[in-house]
């Protein structure tokens, strides 16, 4: 949860009095520099927290900051996060190729865990499609092959750890740009 206290909202309104809509003026900017901030902050940690690669994470996740609303009473401004879940191929797994022989693979999502090993009684595999896609797969009891995932970025940036690291740059960075949007309206209106 981002919020600006109370001690904070009182000091703009101290400082910047008799200047028209300073609450805005300051908040405004501030959020949205926060907003941009969080966003970088939700890919660094993702890709600290989990075995992805930059390019993978990107191609596999939307991100849609949305802008401070209009409202000078209540700012509020999001960061929305979509995507699919990514093929767990994408991760750290061996092997990557199709192995020759009858080999179990290893995946590792989380980069704080260890490599597991699949199970031979879940008949987990290594497969290229006919189409030239890699994969590990799982057969199904009806016969079927079904692809093995991992989480989508928007899951990724759920993970209370990443949730929490990107909550404290947001307000680390709106608690600075409050202090700058001040000075600055202060020099601008000869305060």
């Amino acid at each position: 949860m981002i919020e600006v206290s109370e001690d904070t909202m009182n000091r703009i309104q101290t400082l910047l009095q008799g200047i028209e809509g300073a609450k805005g003026k300051v908040l405004r900017p501030a959020f949205g520099r926060a907003m941009q901030a969080g966003k970088t902050e939700a890919k660094r940690q993702a890709l600290q927290t989990y075995h992805i690669k930059p390019g993978e994470f990107d191609s596999n996740t939307r991100v849609q900051y949305k802008g401070i609303n209009d409202n000078p009473d209540e700012i509020i401004g999001s960061i929305n996060f979509s995507g699919n879940p990514i093929k767990l191929i994408k991760f750290n797994v061996t092997p990557k190729t199709v192995p020759k022989g009858n080999v179990t693979p290893t995946a590792n999502v989380l980069r704080a865990n260890a490599p597991v090993k699949f199970s031979r009684s879940n008949d987990v595999f290594v497969q290229q499609m006919v189409s030239g896609h890699i994969g590990i797969f799982q057969r199904e009891e009806t016969g079927k092959l079904k692809e093995l995932y991992a989480p989508s970025g928007p899951k990724m940036v759920e993970n209370e750890e990443v949730m929490g690291a990107i909550e404290d740059r947001v307000n680390e960075v709106i608690n600075k740009r409050i202090d700058y949007e001040i000075e600055r309206l202060l020099n601008k209106n000869g305060g």
